[in-house]
C-alpha cells in the first residue's frame, strides 16, 4: 500500500468516526451559547436554563474527549504514523467549555458594575464584543501592539458608540518599548529592553494614561492578554487598579520568557496588591503533552463581600 492510500485510508477513517461527533458537538456549542444569553437576560427562568446548560455542556465535552479517543484508535489500527501522532490526535489543543462570557454574566449576577473596559491586547476587538454583550452600557479603550489590527480596529470603533483604540505598547511608563512579533498576528510580546535587533520600537503608553486621557469613567474592567508582560503593564495602572471593579489576566502553567509570572505567582502577586482570584475560564491544553498551559484568570477587589464568605452554600 502506497503513502498515499495510506493518507486516504486515514482519511476516510476519522470522517467516518469524526464528522456526525463534530456537527453535533458545533449545534451543542450553538445551542449553549444561545442559552447563555436566555440567562443573562430572562432572571424568571434562570434556574431552569441553568439546568439545561449544565446538561448540554457535559454532553459537549464528553463528545469532545470521546471524539479525541477514537480519532487516536484510528490511527493506532490502521498503523498511521508513531506514538507521538497517536498521542497528539488523542491530546489535541483543547480549550474546556468554561468560556469567559459566562464568566462575566456571573460577575454581574454578584452585582459588579463597569463603567469603562480597558481591553490589553485587544487584536480585533472580539473580546470587548464579547464584554459588551454583559456591560452594554461599559466605555472601552482597545489597546493593542500589533499593525494588523488597526482596520479591524477602526471598523469596530467606528460601529461602537463610547469606543476607542490605540495603536501602542502598554508598559509601566510612557517611553520607547520593543515587539518582538510572531507569524501569529495573535502573538507576539512587548519587552521594556531592547533584546534583538529584529524587534520593533514603538511608543508606549500606560493604562492610568489612556484613561485619563479619554476620562474613562469607573469602575474598571482590565483585561491583559499580553504574553508574560503583565506585570510591567499593571506597574502602568496603579491608579486605574484603585478603582478596578474586575481583572482578567491570560496566566500561564508554564514560564514563557524569564520575566513572566507562574500562574500561582500571579494569583499571589494580585493578593499582595488587593485582589483575589474568583473565577477561572477558558484553559487551554497544550497538544504536545495534555498538560496546562494556560488559563484566563478573573480577580475581583477583596473588599468585595463575596471574598469574605467563606461557606460553600
Amino acid at each position: 500500500m502506497t503513502a498515499a492510500d495510506d493518507s486516504g485510508l486515514e482519511m476516510t477513517a476519522l470522517r467516518a468516526f469524526g464528522e456526525p461527533m463534530i456537527a453535533r458537538i458545533d449545534a451543542l456549542t450553538a445551542k449553549n451559547v444561545q442559552l447563555s444569553a436566555r440567562i443573562a437576560s430572562t432572571e424568571w427562568e434562570r434556574a431552569k436554563l441553568v439546568r439545561e446548560r449544565d446538561q448540554l455542556r457535559a454532553t459537549q465535552s464528553s463528545g469532545r474527549e470521546l471524539l479525541r479517543l477514537l480519532i487516536g484508535r484510528v490511527r493506532a489500527r490502521i498503523g498511521l504514523g508513531g506514538s507521538e501522532d497517536v498521542r497528539g490526535a488523542v491530546y489535541g489543543a483543547s480549550v474546556l467549555p468554561l468560556p469567559m462570557s459566562e464568566a462575566l454574566i456571573r460577575a454581574s449576577a454578584r452585582g459588579i458594575e463597569i463603567g469603562s473596559i480597558v481591553d490589553v491586547g485587544a487584536s480585533d476587538g472580539q473580546w470587548t464584543a464579547m464584554c459588551r454583550h454583559v456591560f452594554p452600557d461599559a466605555h472601552a479603550v482597545l489597546l493593542d501592539v500589533n499593525m494588523t489590527h488597526r482596520p479591524a480596529l477602526e471598523r469596530f470603533c467606528a460601529a461602537n458608540v463610547n469606543t476607542s483604540f490605540s495603536i501602542a505598547a502598554v508598559g509601566p511608563e510612557r517611553r520607547e518599548l520593543w515587539f518582538e512579533r510572531a507569524a501569529d498576528p495573535f502573538g507576539g510580546r512587548v519587552h521594556t529592553e531592547r533584546g534583538s535587533p529584529d524587534w520593533l520600537p514603538l511608543p508606549g503608553t500606560t493604562i492610568d494614561y489612556e484613561i485619563a486621557t479619554r476620562a474613562l469613567p469607573g469602575p474598571y474592567l482590565i483585561k491583559l492578554d499580553t504574553h508574560g508582560y503583565e506585570v510591567p503593564i499593571l506597574l502602568g495602572a496603579t491608579k486605574a487598579l484603585e478603582q478596578a471593579a474586575v481583572v482578567v489576566i491570560e496566566c500561564y502553567a508554564f514560564r514563557i520568557a524569564d520575566d513572566s509570572l507562574l500562574f500561582h505567582e500571579m494569583c499571589a502577586w494580585m493578593w499582595e496588591r488587593g485582589f483575589m482570584a474568583v473565577d477561572l475560564c477558558e484553559p487551554l491544553n497544550r497538544p504536545r503533552d495534555g498538560c496546562l498551559w494556560q488559563v484566563d484568570v478573573v480577580f475581583t477587589p477583596r473588599t468585595r463581600p463575596e471574598c469574605a464568605t467563606r461557606s460553600f452554600a
